[in-house]
């Protein structure tokens, strides 16, 4: 199995500080993107005519096409940073896809730092796997910033939605025992589904079916797992299954998705 260098790398990750003399970030080879988080202390940042100011919780994105930028911290002061560098072509797709190509300074982005740790784990380690697992946490990190940076008008969802909603999110790739969570959440399964319906508009597990469906497309295009690896991984019953809920949301069968040029389509 290989794994998806091509359209995803992590290139490094690691912990950083920055003291006031400025630093720019080079790209010798055009293809970097560099996204860093500020654990501590306050900075600033130059870039595209721009100046942004980099406090504790922000992360700022420099891409491959901005030779002019400068980062530093405020005079007297050391920030503690944490950050990665990646390339290839799902970087910017995902980029443009989530309206994020120019966001190159998003603050008030603290539930995001959990990806960027990710990445430092996954950074120390090696196989085909790695940077498949990079992408997938990319994806993540990339879909919490759009909520940070295009925040929706709606109220917020109530507690015990927003916490099952979590759970499920946290059960893309393991088995759900729904009872349990009831148990958990201390109200009726009946009540739950009734309540998360009401506000999502989808039951708990059309919620998860189709958060599923949207993580099999990422590894369709952007791996080289097969389709009945696929359906093991994100726990479908088997490969069957997976193939009928995937052609019901989308219209299209997993390996059509794949290979849309594909004369056949066996599923």
């Amino acid at each position: 199995m290989t794994s998806i260098k091509s359209n995803f790398e992590l290139l490094v990750a690691s912990e950083s500080t920055a003291y006031t003399p400025n630093v720019r970030h080079y790209n010798s080879q055009g293809e970097l993107y560099l996204f860093e988080f500020v654990l501590k202390q306050y900075g600033f940042l130059e870039i595209a005519s721009r100046r942004y100011d980099c406090a504790a919780g922000s992360y700022f994105m420099i891409p491959p096409d901005a030779d002019d930028n400068k980062y530093w911290a405020a005079p007297g002061v050391i920030q503690e940073k944490i950050f990665f560098i990646c390339r290839g072509t799902l970087v910017r797709a995902l980029l443009e896809s989530y309206g994020l190509e120019k966001s190159y300074l998003v603050p008030n982005a603290r539930e995001l730092v959990k990806y960027f740790y990710n990445m430092l784990i996954l950074t120390k380690q090696s196989g085909a796997g790695k940077n498949r697992e990079a992408a997938l946490v990319f994806h993540k990190f990339i879909q919490g910033a759009q909520a940070v940076v295009y925040p929706d008008d709606e109220p917020p969802l109530p507690p015990t939605v927003k916490k099952l909603q979590l759970i499920l999110d946290a059960h893309l790739e393991k088995k759900l025992n729904f009872a349990a969570i009831s148990r958990e959440i201390t109200y009726s399964q009946a009540y739950i589904v009734r309540l998360f319906k009401r506000h999502l508009g989808v039951t708990p597990y059309e919620y998860l079916l189709q958060r599923r469906v949207e993580t099999a497309q990422l590894l369709l295009r952007y791996s080289t797992l097969s389709i009945k690896e696929i359906a093991e991984r994100l726990v479908f019953s088997d490969q069957y299954h997976f193939s009928n809920c995937f052609r019901k949301r989308l219209g299209v069968s997993p390996s059509r998705f794949r290979n849309p040029e594909s004369a056949s389509d066996p599923e």
